[in-house]
């Protein structure tokens, strides 16, 4: 746990610039941020973090790049959406769609792919829920996820999902911009 410029190692935390974050150990979604990116290394343990504002701009810009596929979601992107974005359990979001959670548990195994209305649902909330928490931190977010929303929610959806998804590259100026 890291507080305050002190890694829970007892160490104190530096300010560097990193040059590629891989993304699935934040958000459970493969990809990566490629730098330079400001974060924090602990000079005992050598464990590298983000601050609040960094890890905020990257999920926002991961989850509109998630949110703007032109397709049916992944089983990758439903669960990264669902956790990451929503911070829901697979319980808490087949009860809020109104459906059984066998079914989310299905779509993210890949055991059944979602019907088209359920991912304009899942998308849906998620877009809602992003920007309820940008609309509390940043305009310069909002405004951008605003922008994309006329895609989000009007795409046709006539692709299936992906058989293999492709890692997610984010650049660094697209966070800046964030």
């Amino acid at each position: 746990m890291i507080r305050a410029g002190k890694c829970s190692c007892g160490g104190q935390l530096r300010k560097l610039m990193v040059d590629k974050v891989e993304i699935a150990p934040l958000f459970g979604l493969r990809g990566l941020v490629q730098g330079p990116v400001p974060g924090l290394r602990c000079d005992g343990c050598g464990e590298e973090t983000f601050e609040a504002g960094t890890l905020g701009r990257m999920l926002a810009v991961v989850g509109r790049s998630v949110l703007t596929q032109p397709r049916i979601l992944s089983p990758e992107e439903a669960r990264f959406l669902r956790k990451a974005v929503l911070a829901h359990t697979q319980e808490g979001l087949a009860k809020r769609m109104g459906i059984n959670k066998i079914t989310v548990a299905d779509w993210e195994r890949g055991e059944r792919p979602l019907s088209k209305e359920h991912d304009y649902e899942i998308r849906g909330i998620a877009l809602v829920s992003l920007m309820e928490t940008l609309s509390a931190t940043a305009d310069r977010q909002l405004d951008t996820l605003r922008q994309s929303v006329a895609t989000i929610l009007t795409a046709p959806r006539l692709q299936g999902p992906p058989r293999r998804l492709k890692r997610y590259v984010i650049l660094a100026s697209d966070l800046a911009a964030a």
